[in-house]
């Protein structure tokens, strides 16, 4: 399974280039980049960078396992999240990796002067409601400013993040009520190559863990298995199939020894117990049929990316898990990317494009980045 673990690493390193306009915050059009898993820097409680440098790649030793005592993961602790990680610096910054800095001097360059792209670091290890409440918290922050629009622009899990926020907001899954308030403090939205319907390379990765250079420790499959935000992005689809309902059963966990039960006890049968059942409230509500008095004018742009082979299955074989592949674009499936019906019901302006671009350029094809100019450039004109 080489090639699964080197589309993970993938999402880290990939291209070269370091040069970016600067941002202008006093810009009249205000737009919020959201990044996806692995998107934004993240530190132990002194400050020192834990994901990701070069250093902690090449020898180092740390875990980003959530901080968890009944887990007993160790060398876990608190971690906080930085910036938005745009590019990893080699050899003292001769060689920079991209990881974000691509997209974001992308779009900057692309929607040009009047436009700010403000990139929104989070810990991306936490369920994705809490991201949507930070998107909430900096949407009110630039509306104090009065700038003549706010957009977003979402790519990966941070289209999950974006979407649950248009739906519900800042509410908690358990409690949440459709009212579309996120999308009515918008004027656009961009998102692009998200798993609504799940990715299985996240189960895969829960299995074997991702390793990064030399380090075995970063995110191994415990400390995968520890994170919040992977059990939201389980396959789910609205027909689920046998084995993604073994996906959903904290039993199939412990009787396969999956994820964090590979060294099972009570405490971790009922924290991914716990994770599973949070994960589909998630999940649930944010596919959950809308009411038919819901109509949202917001204009929405969705982008995805295809023509390459996508873990999308698996099955048991002798006792072992064979992977299946369909069309993707090696991270997430074409019909995983596809709006849940509800938002394809509610909102009235869709644009759908497609790029054969991988999960990590879409939003640096110029076959997508000049119809989100466009989408977003028709502000200009209010």
């Amino acid at each position: 399974m080489h090639s699964l673990r080197l589309a993970s690493i993938l999402l880290l390193f990939a291209g070269c280039t370091m040069n970016s306009k600067q941002p202008n915050p006093s810009a009249p059009h205000q737009v919020i980049f959201v990044p996806g898993f692995y998107g934004t820097q993240l530190n132990n409680v002194k400050g020192d960078e834990l994901w990701i440098n070069a250093s902690q790649a090449l020898w180092g030793s740390d875990t980003l396992a959530w901080n968890h005592p009944d887990l007993k993961i160790k060398g876990s602790q608190e971690i906080k999240a930085g910036q938005v990680k745009q590019y990893v610096k080699i050899l003292g910054g001769l060689i920079n990796k991209n990881v974000y800095g691509d997209t974001i001097r992308a779009l900057q360059e692309t929607l040009g002067e009047e436009f700010n792209v403000h990139p929104l670091g989070y810990d991306w290890r936490q369920e994705n409601h809490k991201t949507a409440k930070k998107i909430a918290e900096l949407v009110k922050e630039l509306k104090a400013k009065n700038p003549k629009s706010i957009s977003i622009v979402a790519h990966s899990m941070g289209g999950l993040s974006t979407a649950y926020y248009l739906r519900y907001g800042s509410q908690d899954p358990t409690e949440a009520v459709e009212t579309w308030e996120g999308a009515k403090q918008l004027d656009r939205v961009v998102i692009s190559s998200t798993p609504f319907h799940g990715t299985l390379i996240v189960f895969h990765n829960m299995l074997h863990g991702v390793r990064f250079g030399l380090n075995k420790t970063l995110m191994k499959p415990e400390t995968f298995s520890s994170i919040h935000s992977t059990y939201e992005m389980l396959p789910r689809y609205e027909t689920p199939s046998t084995n993604e309902k073994l996906l959903m059963d904290v039993n199939q966990w412990e009787k396969h020894n999956w994820g964090l039960l590979s060294q099972p006890t009570p405490q971790r049968k009922a924290y991914t117990e716990q994770r599973l059942k949070r994960s589909g409230q998630f999940i649930e509500k944010l596919h959950m049929e809308t009411a038919e008095e819901h109509s949202v004018r917001l204009p929405l742009l969705m982008a995805y990316s295809h023509g390459k082979d996508t873990v999308d299955e698996f099955q048991w074989k002798k006792k072992k898990l064979k992977w299946g592949f369909k069309d993707g674009d090696s991270t997430v499936t074409s019909r995983s990317a596809q709006l849940p019906k509800a938002f394809a019901k509610a909102f009235k302006n869709i644009q759908v494009l497609k790029s054969e671009y991988g999960h990590q350029d879409t939003l640096t094809d110029p076959s997508i980045l000049e119809p989100v100019k466009i989408h977003l450039h028709q502000l200009l004109d209010r």
